[in-house]
């Protein structure tokens, strides 16, 4: 740890968070240590949010509130983190995400091992559903293939067929399935058996790009890049960063450890408008950064409506805006 800095400073950005909030930072709270601090950077919520975080400030030491007068994003918001606090790492965990055992200092100590032969910029960690179901974290590159696949729900086929070892072996071969069946083959884990009987690798594993719901983040790169690209309003932040990163010469992981708990939308099929078309506007960004000129680009580009939206609401938005 370089003097002055801390060894980690834990980055939650909110809006309008207060269901799961107070869960999310009791779960810090009670799993980090005298070397970690807490920035919680508020997006201007209208609900209880920024009364939550405040309550824990009198008692906390390295533990920090912003509240902000707009909705920056979320890109934005963690830049304000970074810039605040001084520190080895960043942790970065959405409002919406908690831990079930340390997952903080067990990464740091094995980070802090393979830097010396690994220059990692990006490090992500295992994460859940609520009912102990995997959740994907780890991917491959964005492609025309792959959001056709996604589009035309070929993950849910996936699901299925992995579970014949023979053709999951193959699956596993290829670049754009890899990283998903890894992630699905994981057994469920039973949040409420106290046990926990959860025995993580500890082992590497290299990614093209992690899930930003929990992300960890060196200082290296955030001194070399600024942080998040700041035209990125939401979604698509977490690859392009993980994509400068690589461009930079770091590395890109995930470590086997233990899993956080992530909610994204379980139990719900539907997004807001208003999400959808941040995260519409966002990916046409991210096109346009990485895919101009391509013919990956232009199949994204064809796709991206029905990506974002489905195929029904494309269709349905089509036939309103004609009227």
């Amino acid at each position: 740890m370089r003097d002055g800095n801390l060894e980690c400073a834990i980055i939650i950005v909110t809006f309008n968070s207060e269901k799961y909030i107070a869960k999310v930072i009791d779960s810090v709270l009670s799993f980090r240590s005298s070397r970690h601090g807490v920035v919680v950077v508020d997006n201007a919520s209208s609900d209880g949010t920024l009364n939550i975080v405040k309550s824990y400030s009198a008692f906390e030491k390295d533990y920090i509130v912003i509240g902000l007068n707009s909705n920056i994003g979320f890109g934005r918001a963690n830049n304000v983190g970074f810039s605040t606090v001084k520190a080895d790492w960043y942790f970065l965990l959405n409002a919406d995400a908690w831990l079930i055992r340390n997952s903080i200092s067990p990464t740091i100590e094995a980070l802090r091992d393979i830097c010396v032969q690994k220059k990692v910029g990006v490090c992500g960690i295992p994460l859940i559903f609520p009912d102990g179901a995997p959740q994907t974290f780890s991917y491959s590159y964005s492609s025309g293939i792959k959001w056709l696949l996604q589009v035309v729900q070929l993950r849910r086929i996936a699901q299925l067929v992995i579970r014949s070892r023979p053709i999951r072996l193959r699956l596993e071969r290829t670049r754009i399935f890899g990283h998903f069946i890894k992630s699905q083959i994981r057994k469920n884990i039973d949040l409420d058996d106290p046990r926990l009987s959860i025995t993580p690798t500890g082992i590497f594993n290299e990614a093209d790009w992690v899930c930003g719901a929990a992300m960890f983040i060196s200082s290296g790169l955030i001194d070399l890049s600024g942080g998040f690209d700041e035209a990125i309003f939401l979604y698509g932040e977490d690859e392009d960063l993980c994509i400068t990163a690589k461009k930079a010469g770091f590395d890109v992981v995930w470590l086997d450890t233990f899993p956080v708990v992530h909610v994204f939308g379980w139990g719900s099929n539907k997004s807001s408008q208003i999400v959808s078309d941040y995260k519409f506007n966002s990916l046409l960004y991210f096109i346009r950064k990485h895919y101009s000129g391509t013919a990956s680009g232009l199949l994204m580009r064809l796709l991206l409506s029905f990506y974002v939206f489905g195929i029904l609401r494309t269709f349905k938005n089509v036939i309103n805006w004609k009227k």
